[in-house]
């Protein structure tokens, strides 16, 4: 019987390390890509934007003091593609980022409920 609760015992201790060690990789991970992100974001120079188009290509608008340019980057180059006007570009704000995760939970939740009606 004693030896039962030992290895219950055992059994969450494990269960409990693993758990921390899960977590504890995790939030080391986010510390180091935070500092590397940091440490390729300049006063001066910026990615404002990036989307990948393809294996290993990507267009990217990228800021410099305070013009814009559109530049494509391949896994071997990067091609100045063309200055962007600011006046043409839309910049999401605050209201903007909260707005658009409101409407993913709502879009979620909604498939949720049509899923359960279904069965």
């Amino acid at each position: 019987m004693l030896s039962d609760w030992k290895w219950i015992l055992q059994f969450l201790l494990l269960l409990i390390l693993f758990i921390g060690i899960v977590f504890g990789a995790y939030y080391v991970t986010k510390w180091i890509g935070m500092a590397q992100f940091r440490k390729y974001q300049g006063k001066n120079i910026r990615v404002v934007e990036s989307i990948g188009i393809g294996q290993q290509k990507a267009l990217q608008l990228i800021q410099v003091g305070t013009k814009f340019f559109l530049i494509g980057t391949t896994k071997d180059r990067i091609i100045f593609m063309t200055e962007i006007d600011q006046t043409t570009l839309e910049f999401p704000t605050e209201e903007d980022q909260y707005s658009s995760f409101q409407s993913y939970l709502n879009q979620w939740l909604s498939k949720k409920e049509f899923q359960k009606k279904d069965h």
